[in-house]
């Protein structure tokens, strides 16, 4: 993955990537604040339109508890989301590097990740791809929701949702329609 340049803001590092994107951690040149900028692999109009719907949908679950959308930034072949960035890493780090952790500290991070999911899904939408690398913390370790790119619908009856193959409901992988349940 190149760096990349964007008017009104630094690129510095790559911080993720998945099978169809990649984040950067960027600072805004006006205000020297510190963001993560989303940006499809795919180029063109379709690609503007999947990261489009994305920030819909995070700017209807918006809370304490969601990755904040700042804006969409659309040109002629590339969009690129500016997301608030999480300083604290995933949980999936977390896990990675201390292992099993105690139940209640557990807790403390899955509680409102499922009041995030619950507002998600009182809007009729569902993530599709809850998995410990799409759970992010602040620097004081506030828990947020994020990648809501393979979130669609309840009702939606398109293709088949692309989540994450070792945490894909077992439903939902055999054709089903995913449903809140299949988020948890």
């Amino acid at each position: 993955m190149e760096r990349f340049e964007l008017q009104g803001y630094v690129v510095e590092e790559l911080i993720g990537f998945g099978g169809t994107g990649e984040v950067w951690r960027a600072k805004e040149a006006g205000t020297g604040e510190t963001v993560a900028l989303k940006r499809l692999r795919a180029r063109g109009v379709r690609a503007a339109e999947r990261l489009r719907r994305e920030a819909g949908m995070l700017a209807a679950v918006a809370g304490p508890h969601v990755i904040g959308v700042r804006r969409l930034l659309v040109d002629d072949d590339e969009a690129v989301m500016v997301l608030d960035y999480a300083a604290g890493g995933s949980f999936a780090d977390v896990l990675t590097t201390r292992g099993r952790l105690p139940t209640p500290e557990v807790v403390t991070v899955i509680a409102p990740i499922s009041a995030a999911l619950a507002a998600a899904h009182s809007r009729d939408l569902v993530h599709g791809d809850l998995t410990p690398a799409n759970i992010l913390f602040t620097d004081d370790g506030r828990p947020l929701l994020a990648d809501f790119g393979v979130a669609r619908a309840m009702d939606a009856t398109s293709k088949p949702i692309e989540a994450t193959v070792d945490y894909i409901d077992p439903m939902v992988a055999a054709g089903a329609q995913p449903s809140p349940a299949s988020d948890v």
